[in-house]
């Protein structure tokens, strides 16, 4: 299935280029505020801010490359007539653009997924944290916040999947790890001090 109509694949890219553009330069944005104020504690603008578009981006184009509505069919999760597990490609193409985790689950279970985990495999077959599943399965609700990704941590946005009926069938997961956060926001107040000293040594 997955884009063998070369149209489509060079339709995704676009779309996905100029959609993750607009996210980073929005980071970038972000990131300028943060360094110029010396904010370290840049993760919960992060993760409300990008982390949301990024979730958002991800489901639209889930809808638009998979007819249909979810369900559960044979004990897999269905988009329209695709069985969902193991349809890796789209996710690690939303990946190599933006550098956010996406994930779809079939209930707590992760069945299509760019989360590679400590063993250096793919993270298929394993389960959400307790607190996410309590939240997003067994209330409905969003999760926003941080949780454990395969032993990771992760700034995170879960959502539920429903079905027609409106039963929760899966979640919906984007995220970023915490360390690339850190990362960033650290090298960027480097980047300031370098170019504050140099201001000053100018005088």
């Amino acid at each position: 299935m997955k884009f063998k109509e070369l149209n489509i694949k060079m339709n995704l890219k676009s779309k996905l280029i100029f959609s993750f553009t607009g996210i980073l330069l929005a980071f970038s944005g972000v990131m300028t505020w943060a360094t110029y104020t010396k904010t370290n504690d840049l993760g919960d603008v992060v993760y409300k801010e990008n982390i949301a578009s990024v979730l958002n981006l991800s489901r639209t184009i889930l809808d638009t490359t998979y007819k249909g509505e979810w369900s559960i069919k044979d004990n897999k999760l269905y988009k329209g007539n695709i069985d969902i597990s193991g349809e890796n490609e789209l996710l690690d193409e939303l990946k190599s653009q933006s550098g956010y985790y996406t994930t779809i689950f079939k209930g707590d279970t992760r069945i299509a997924t760019n989360v590679i985990g400590t063993d250096g495999k793919r993270a298929i077959g394993t389960t959400a944290a307790p607190e996410v599943v309590n939240e997003v399965i067994k209330s409905g609700k969003e999760y926003v916040g941080e949780a454990q990704v395969v032993g990771i941590d992760t700034y995170v946005k879960y959502e539920p999947i429903k079905d027609s009926k409106g039963n929760i069938v899966g979640m919906l997961f984007s995220g970023v790890p915490k360390s690339t956060v850190k990362a960033k926001v650290s090298e960027s107040l480097k980047f300031i001090d370098r170019k504050s000293t140099r201001l000053n040594s100018s005088h």
